[in-house]
């Protein structure tokens, strides 16, 4: 019964956001997805630099194979720069972003998602500008898989995005593959040929983009709720965990065992299968298997 309430819980808060998401893009020109700490939006680029070539219209597969071979060096090897989960985000932001923004205006975002940290995969903080010019797609990052202080008040330490004007040398680099070139040889900077991006293998997790990238026109809801989704299981974990300490305490009978039983076991599935998905990180998921167990 307590897994067919989260399961309820999950439906209603689905339902809620995805009609709060529809207030948000009607009443900020500027956003193009936001969840709570996380953005991204219209930006106006730098005095300084050139005009970009927008608005432009891009086609998803391109945008989904150059943002899937970004990588970064970590202790010498080659790991993505985005997750599964950003990357859902991403394409389809960015895409929607690059056709409506003018030439005065970069694409910006700072998204969150399980990284390698120091033992376990963390849910770290990646920033970014994005912008076309030069027949290229312009990403410069700023932070880089970073740690995130969640007691920090974002309006006084906001996630700040890379510059033109300002080089950075990333913790994690940049590490040009085919099809890209690192501008002036910064770290922080990469420009993707669209046209010369490598195809995914078939095996790759984003090799099949989700419906929502298919369809030629989604309504706006759509497009947000998928948005979310990748957000959403995030927190099944929590709510899970909430909705258990809620309950009210009751001696159980032996004919009950075998339903708490069957329980236990589904939450322990769905946990895994977040785990596994990247969307939750090691330490979340031993936490929440613990809290889990010891319901037994």
């Amino acid at each position: 019964m307590g897994f067919i309430r989260v399961i309820s819980l999950f439906t209603l808060l689905l339902l809620s956001w995805s009609s709060q998401a529809f207030f948000n893009i009607n009443s900020d020109p500027k956003s193009l997805w936001q969840f709570r700490e996380q953005y991204v939006r219209l930006e106006a680029r730098e005095n300084t630099a050139l005009p970009n070539q927008h608005p432009v219209q891009l086609e998803t597969a391109q945008l989904q194979r150059a943002l899937t071979h970004v990588a970064v060096l970590k202790n010498e090897q080659m790991i993505p720069l985005f997750s599964r989960s950003e990357l859902t985000i991403l394409i389809d932001a960015i895409g929607r972003g690059l056709a409506k923004a003018s030439p005065d205006e970069d694409v910006v975002f700072a998204v969150i998602g399980a990284h390698p940290g120091l033992i376990t995969r963390e849910n770290r903080v990646t920033t970014g500008r994005v912008f076309f010019q030069a027949d290229r797609l312009n990403l410069i990052v700023g932070d880089v898989h970073a740690e995130i202080d969640y007691h920090q008040d974002r309006r006084l330490y906001p996630f700040v995005a890379g510059r033109r004007d300002q080089a950075k040398i990333p913790e994690r680099p940049l590490v040009a593959q085919t099809g890209q070139t690192l501008m002036d040889q910064r770290a922080d900077w990469v420009q993707l040929d669209l046209a010369a991006a490598l195809p995914l293998p078939e095996s790759h997790p984003m090799a099949t983009m989700p419906s929502i990238f298919v369809n030629s026109a989604p309504s706006d809801t759509q497009v947000k709720m998928t948005q979310e989704i990748a957000q959403l299981k995030a927190e099944v974990a929590e709510l899970k965990a909430s909705e258990t300490a809620s309950d009210p305490v009751s001696v159980p009978t032996p004919a009950a065992a075998p339903v708490l039983s069957s329980t236990v076991e589904a939450r322990l599935r769905e946990l895994k299968r977040l785990r596994d998905q990247e969307l939750i990180s090691e330490a979340v998921y031993q936490q929440k298997q613990q809290e889990i167990l010891r319901d037994l």
